[in-house]
């Protein structure tokens, strides 16, 4: 017997041995890959959270295109590029490794790449957000409709409710989602409202309350936003929203000289604290 024959002999036996089928073994190559590839993705998440959770703008002028490592990244490519080749600079061999040979179109720091990786981690923070809210049962909604700056209406919606911890309570306020507004009328908003809380698995049963502005779409006890709510979740009191409240009495107070000064010395005073 030659040394091909034993050498194939002993193959097959070790095959044998360890009764692993071709089935198995391609399954476990595509799971090693599939954790390389999460791997390699690890990095650039982390780079999105933290531009997020430090309030940076990730993108620049010239966003697009393959990220060069090896030479400098200019200003106008913006702060999440940066971010990339500081952490290749830094050491990160995984990030630069796939940089290096993922190719110009696999890259998976496009500009939509980021926002898909931005949305994701939104809804995970609703998710958590909503599992607290179902934890404390009753919940109140705080809803606002506002222009953006691309002049689409936006409807802007938080929840309030009761968080327990450890034996302690505290009240919670915590934004959960952004809707585009196109019906302004009160049944027009109450929908989207009502479509947000049910998209998200909450029982308009425990719905205890509700506070908008003073507006008659809002606010009105016929065909307003409250009204609307109530005949859904009829436990829902309605209560003019303090901060709106609040920006009505500061409104009016600012045509005081002294209490407008009072705003001016207040805001020069924060801002030397947030700067030190």
């Amino acid at each position: 017997m030659t040394i091909y024959h034993k050498t194939a002999q002993q193959f097959t036996d070790n095959f044998i041995a360890n009764k692993v089928t071709v089935a198995c073994q391609l399954d476990n190559d595509k799971r090693r890959q599939q954790e390389e590839q999460c791997a390699r993705l690890v990095p650039i998440v982390k780079t999105v959270i933290l531009c997020g959770r430090l309030g940076i703008a990730l993108r620049g002028h010239r966003d697009d295109g393959w990220l060069d490592v090896n030479k400098p990244v200019s200003t106008a490519e913006g702060n999440f590029r940066s971010l990339l080749a500081f952490r290749v600079d830094a050491g990160d061999d995984v990030l630069k490794q796939h940089l290096a040979t993922a190719g110009k179109n696999a890259t998976y720091i496009s500009k939509t790449t980021q926002n898909e990786i931005i949305r994701l981690c939104g809804d995970v923070i609703s998710d958590h957000i909503v599992a607290d809210v179902t934890k404390a049962k009753f919940f109140s909604v705080l809803c606002d409709e506002t222009t953006d700056s691309s002049h689409h209406e936006q409807l802007c919606l938080c929840l309030r409710f009761i968080d327990s911890v450890d034996d302690r309570h505290r009240i919670r306020e915590e934004f959960i989602q952004f809707q585009s507004a196109v019906d302004l009328t009160g049944d027009g908003l109450a929908t989207n409202i009502l479509s947000i809380l049910r998209s998200h698995n909450l029982d308009m049963q425990h719905m205890v309350g509700q506070g908008y502005d003073g507006a008659a779409s809002m606010a009105g006890c016929f065909s307003g936003v409250q009204k609307k709510v109530r005949d859904v979740a009829p436990l829902a009191t309605y209560v003019h929203c303090a901060s709106h409240v609040l920006n009505l009495v500061l409104n009016t107070g600012s045509s005081v000289s002294e209490i407008r000064n009072m705003f001016s010395t207040v805001r020069e005073i924060t801002r030397f604290i947030n700067d030190c």
